[in-house]
C-alpha cells in the first residue's frame, strides 16, 4: 500500500499507519481462544485503541478501518459488529476527513460463524455507504474460487487465517486509492 501510494502521489507525499494488532477484536479485549497465548499480546479492544492507535496521529486525515475478523472467529454476532463499526465510523467522523470500511477475509471461520461474515460483508457492501465514505471489498480478491469463505490457496499464508505476501499485495491493490484524500485528484 505504501508503495502504491508512493507510485501515485506525485507531488504529494502520503504514507500509511499500520496500527494492527494480531488477534484484536474490535468489541472486546478478551480472547478467549488463546491457545496459552499471553493476553497481552492481543491488546485493548479496537474500539478502545482508536483514540491513540488512529485518533491522535499528527497529519492522519483517513482511516481505512480493517477489523472484525477475530469477533467472529471467537463467536461475536454479525450484528454485534455492524453495530461496532457504526459506532466507530460515527465517532471517527469528529477527528478524519474521511473514513472506510473493508470487509472481512476469509478463513478460518467456525461454520456457525461462516454466515455471520456473510451477514456483516453484505452489510458492508449495501449499507456501509451510509456510514463509511466507501467501502474497499478486500475480501473478494482472497477468496478461493471453490469458496468464498476460506483463502485462496495463494494467499494463504498456511494457517488458512492469514494472507501471505500475494494476499496482502492483492489487499493493498483492492484499496481504492483515488478516494483517499492525500490523492492529487481528492485534494483536501
Amino acid at each position: 500500500m505504501a508503495r502504491r501510494l508512493r507510485d501515485a502521489g506525485e507531488t504529494r507525499f502520503m504514507s500509511v499507519l499500520n496500527a494492527g494488532i494480531g488477534g484484536n477484536q474490535l468489541t472486546s479485549s478478551e480472547m478467549p481462544l488463546a491457545g496459552g497465548m499471553p493476553p497481552f499480546l492481543f491488546g485493548e479492544a479496537g474500539s478502545t485503541r482508536l483514540a491513540w492507535d488512529a485518533l491522535t496521529q499528527p497529519g492522519a486525515t483517513d482511516l481505512i478501518l480493517h477489523i472484525g475478523s477475530n469477533d467472529l472467529r471467537v463467536g461475536v454476532p454479525g450484528a454485534t459488529v455492524i453495530e461496532a463499526l457504526q459506532h466507530v465510523a460515527s465517532q471517527t467522523r469528529h477527528t478524519c476527513r474521511r473514513v472506510f470500511g473493508t470487509t472481512i477475509l476469509p478463513g478460518g471461520y467456525p461454520p456457525t460463524q461462516v454466515e455471520q461474515r456473510s451477514l456483516v460483508n453484505t452489510w458492508l457492501r449495501e449499507q456501509g455507504r451510509q456510514w463509511f465514505d466507501a467501502i474497499f471489498d478486500l475480501a473478494t480478491p482472497l477468496a478461493s474460487s471453490d469458496d468464498e469463505a476460506v483463502l485462496h490457496p495463494a494467499c494463504d499464508s498456511g494457517d488458512g487465517i492469514h494472507p501471505n505476501d500475494e494476499g496482502y499485495r492483492r489487499m493493498a491493490e483492492a484499496i481504492e486509492i483515488n478516494a483517499l484524500t492525500g490523492t492529487p485528484s481528492r485534494k483536501a
